[in-house]
């Protein structure tokens, strides 16, 4: 039998001792084969007998004491599916419970069911056979946790066609349009109707008793079916369970009256066939507008999955060379074409004018070109790039031919990840919604316990006639009582908040640090790489010392730093590569990292680079020379990075800090808000204080390396405060995993590994305001939830009855079931009007509310909410569902000739119009598929304006 390594991380080990007794639990486990526990990292190796759950390896530690957490690294894969047939919250918890209960190929399973879709982490290798075998074995299992509910699944990675739902919204109208047809002449014939007294009346009540039931079976067979399978087969039950035991009893009794109207008094005969039909029209009419408002956020995430295709170029040219030739871009070089997936660490790729770089690199040839960078800054204007510059994939290049040496893997590039992680985020949930989901597990039996009570009080308390009090207050109970508004209560606003930080170039790998953010009180910086961009300003080489020259040992450096993405190594890189005439790099081998710096072998000499305690720790002698210069650098505000060539110190380098044009910005923003800011570096004092008073920080904490990095995050939270630390590079893995939000900057950074959020700028007020405006939408779904049962309640089971002479009618009832699922939906989809008026005000853009009564319209967001009915309901019929504007002329299929435009008054090329706005001078948008241009049209003027505009990315992604 073959056997499977795992990877675990344990917390509580503090000693060779602790360590050694998990090693000794572990090994009397008959299924374990060998241990290895690295007590520095806190980390296991267990290889086990293939077949063996990795939780019960968790188990076991924890039963030792510890706190063990099952880890994976490269042998995953993520699959999508779509979900047709889900009926409510609780059953996408129950696929997701049986999904993750299949730890041998299952990592973790999120089900999100505002969206009705799936997203699956799972071990598999990198056969592509094996990858179909696992996918078409999701789909079985995912079927199988829910056998009764026919569910239909479809792999939406990559997503190859719109995932038809049944349960689409023109469907529910339909049913809505039935009901309605039926209970408009049952309400105009109602007083024309006898009672059933005489066969006469006994057969209109037949009659229509038997019409009432088609039209219950044809609109609402759904319900009863799924009620009667979540009773028979699992014994349980949900909101369907509610409208089936609703309608059901008001026919059945009916029908008992039309039979045996002797047995009940003159004022009981009453029908309720027309509350039958009327809740059947207000439930699917309810249940239609829910869905309409999911398909619009689903279509979020479908259609940011379809973009990739779009800015990722699927082949790319790749030049051949061998290792240690030099280059020499101005002879032709051997191409080769590959697909982009095949793209490795340190290619050189060749990317012609008027194409998308499909990875990350560094520009190589001594050229200057212009790139358009609106997929990371919403910026349309672009940028000039030269050699040694660093690009992203998706940015196109508009100028020159230009070759890069990539600094990832194709499948691991900046746009991939982003996809990626903003798909998985939109299924994480925060800790808030465990309560609701606990709720939401005894909703619906208690609320039929209380019907039960219910009618059995008015039976025994009530007024003549009590069976009639007793079933309407029975079926009002039954009907008002919403479980799916406690469902939906946090996935829209966790999914709209997600796409909203989106734009603003935020990325959520964790829905519950939406939640942290939302309460943070202080915010902890990295220096180096975060608040500011290391450059290489000077130098200091010991000609006499050393047979290498400054060139030479550049090139040496750049060798080794090349395989990291801290900020000091990409100036390295690019210090090599702006040398006047380009270097090869060596390979580079046994390459090893600690805080300190790195080293390695580079064409058979050991080259190691870091500051002083580095070189000194490895028995390196320092010059007083090079000691001297690192004094004067530090005077100077710069870093001092040495480097050592076989064990010989042959250089140092000052590495000045340029601080970020949006950083002084960002701090004062967050001073603003009373947010305490620190900062927090392993540089020296003297350096860390030039940058901090640049950026008026007052708490500055130096020479801090990682370990104490994350003891000041343990005592900023051991004294009550909520922290957020921002940090980029290797040493802050271990402060960012500590702090309540961890917060990488930029999704390719070493820090995003373990990081809850990744910002593409410093824009850490924009994601606390954003977090803060969503809690509290989160809040007023759940206080409206609660508040709206709670008095449903009482009114439908009588209790007002003795004070008021009022009990909840059931058609009333079931009214307000489905105002309360709609209010969610709505409240949950004004976030983004929210969002975009709370950042206005944070920016300065527009006025606050000053007096009480504008705040309280700004409480209650009165204007936000009829600009949401008026996107979710009376939006642009052009635009279907699946965001497919017809005018949009980047979602027309190649075979569609686009049409016939005057020459672009910018470039000379065709243009196509998507919007023309008329006002006293005329204004033209013009999209060459490229860039937004506004061209302002005015008498007397001989050529027009061109005014680059700025677009969110949801517009940038076709949202």
């Amino acid at each position: 039998m073959s056997n499977v390594t795992y990877y675990f991380e344990i917390a509580g080990m503090t000693c060779t001792g602790c360590s050694d007794s998990i090693k000794n639990v572990l090994e009397l486990e008959k299924f374990v084969r060998t241990v290895d526990i690295n007590l520095a990292m806190h980390r296991a190796r267990v290889t086990v007998e293939e077949g063996t759950d990795p939780k019960t390896v968790v188990k076991a530690i924890n039963d030792a004491g510890f706190e063990a957490k099952w880890l994976t690294f490269r042998n995953e894969k993520t699959f999508y599916f779509a979900i047709k047939g889900l009926k409510e919250a609780k059953d996408a918890a129950q696929i997701s419970d049986a999904l993750n209960a299949k730890g041998t190929y299952v990592k973790s399973c999120e089900v999100n069911y505002s969206t009705n879709t799936a997203i699956i982490t799972t071990f598999v290798s990198n056969e592509p056979a094996k990858e179909e075998a696992l996918s078409r074995q999701i789909k079985t299992d995912i079927q199988a946790a829910i056998p009764n509910h026919n569910l239909s699944v479809l792999a939406i990675d990559p997503p190859k066609s719109e995932f038809d739902r049944s349960d689409s919204p023109k469907s529910f109208y339909q049913k809505a349009l039935i009901n309605a047809a039926v209970g408009l002449p049952w309400i105009l014939l109602a007083s024309f109707i006898p009672p059933p007294v005489t066969l006469l009346g006994q057969f209109i009540g037949l009659l229509i008793g038997g019409v009432t039931l088609g039209v219950m079976w044809k609109t609402g067979k759904e319900f009863y079916a799924d009620a009667w399978h979540e009773f028979v087969k699992k014994r349980s039950s949900n909101m369907n369970t509610l409208i089936a035991l609703g309608t059901g009893s008001a026919w059945i009794y009916s029908m008992i009256l039309i039979l045996l109207p002797g047995f009940f008094p003159i004022a009981a005969l009453q029908y309720q066939f027309l509350a039958v039909n009327m809740i059947l029209f207000i439930v699917n009419f309810g249940k239609g507008l829910r869905a309409q408002a999911q398909a619009r956020s689903k279509d979020q995430s479908q259609n940011l999955a379809q973009v990739s295709t779009k800015l990722q170029p699927q082949y790319v040219k790749r030049c051949r060379f061998e290792p240690g030739q030099e280059l020499n871009f101005d002879n032709p070089m051997p191409i080769e074409e590959i697909h982009f997936h095949d793209i490795n660490e340190g290619d050189i790729i060749q990317v012609e004018r008027n194409q998308r770089f499909p990875v990350e690199g560094i520009i190589l040839n001594n050229i200057e070109t212009f790139v358009n960078q609106e997929t990371l800054t919403g910026e349309s204007k672009g940028c000039n790039k030269k050699q040694g510059d660093e690009v992203f994939s998706g940015s196109l290049n508009r100028k020159n031919t230009v070759y890069i040496r990539a600094t990832c893997k194709g499948r691991e590039g900046h746009l991939s990840r982003v996809l990626e992680d903003v798909a998985k985020s939109a299924t994480t949930k925060p800790s808030i919604s465990k309560l609701v989901d606990r709720l939401a597990v005894i909703f619906v039996p208690t609320i039929v316990s209380i019907s039960a009570l219910t009618a059995l009080g008015w039976y025994i308390l009530g007024p003549v006639p009590q069976i009639a009090f007793m079933v309407k207050s029975a079926m009002s109970v039954l009907l008002c009582a919403c479980p799916c508004a406690l469902g939906l209560a946090t996935p829209f606003s966790i999914s709209s908040c997600i796409y909203k930080l989106l734009n603003k170039g935020i990325l959520v790998h964790n829905a519950s640090a939406i939640e942290e953010a939302a309460k943070t009180d202080t915010v902890v910086f990295d220096k180096t790489g975060t608040l500011t961009t290391p450059v290489i300003a000077s130098y200091y080489i010991e000609e006499n010392k050393s047979t290498l020259n400054r060139r030479s040992i550049l090139q040496y450096v750049a060798s080794l730093e090349r395989n990291f993405d801290h900020p000091i190594a990409k100036a390295f890189e690019r210090a090599n590569v702006n040398l006047k005439s380009i270097q090869p790099v060596y390979d580079s081998r046994n390459i090893r990292k600690d805080e300190q710096g790195v080293s390695g072998t580079v064409n058979n000499k050991e080259v190691l680079v870091g500051n002083l305690t580095h070189l000194e720790s490895r028995n390196i002698k320092v010059s007083t020379k090079f000691k001297n210069q690192e004094s004067q650098f530090a005077k100077e505000g710069m870093t001092s990075i040495y480097v050592s060539i076989d064990k010989k110190c042959v250089a140092v380098y000052g590495l000045k800090h340029d601080i970020r044009d949006d950083a002084k910005k960002a701090i004062e923003d967050l001073q603003k808000m009373n947010i305490d800011v620190f900062m927090l570096t392993g540089d020296e004092k003297k350096p860390a204080l030039a940058v901090a008073n640049k950026l008026g920080i007052r708490k500055v904490y130096a020479n801090h390396n990682s370990d104490m990095k994350k003891k000041f995050i343990i005592d900023l939270k051991r004294k009550g405060r909520v922290v957020a630390m921002v940090g980029d590079g290797f040493n802050d893995l271990k402060p960012i995993d500590e702090a309540d939000i961890g917060i990488a900057l930029g999704p390719w950074t070493n820090a995003s590994a373990t990081a809850d959020i990744a910002l593409q700028n410093l824009n850490v007020a924009t994601l606390i305001i954003i977090a803060k405006e969503t809690m509290r939408n989160i809040r007023q779904n759940l206080l409206w939830t609660g508040f709206y049962n709670l008095f449903g309640i009482i009114a439908a089971s009588g209790l007002l009855y003795p004070f008021f002479g009022f009990i909840l009618n059931p058609v009333l009832a079931s009214m307000l079931m489905a105002v309360s699922s709609i209010w969610v939906v709505l409240n949950s989809s004004r976030l983004a009007f929210n969002i975009d008026e709370a950042t206005a005000i944070h920016e300065g853009k527009i006025a606050g509310p000053k007096t009480r009564f504008q705040k309280l319209i700004h409480l209650l967001s009165l204007k936000s909410l009829f600009q949401t009915i008026h996107m979710l309901f009376f939006f642009d019929k052009n635009a279907n569902s699946n965001g497919n504007n017809k005018s949009n002329p980047s979602t027309q299929s190649e075979n569609t000739p686009a049409p016939v435009c005057p020459p672009s008054p910018i470039r000379g090329q065709p243009v196509i119009f998507s919007k023309r706005i008329r006002s006293p001078a005329t204004v033209v948008t013009i999209d060459d598929s490229d860039s937004d241009i506004e061209i302002k049209l005015e008498p007397g003027l001989k050529s027009p304006k061109a005014v680059p505009v700025r677009r969110p990315l949801s517009r940038r992604l076709n949202f």
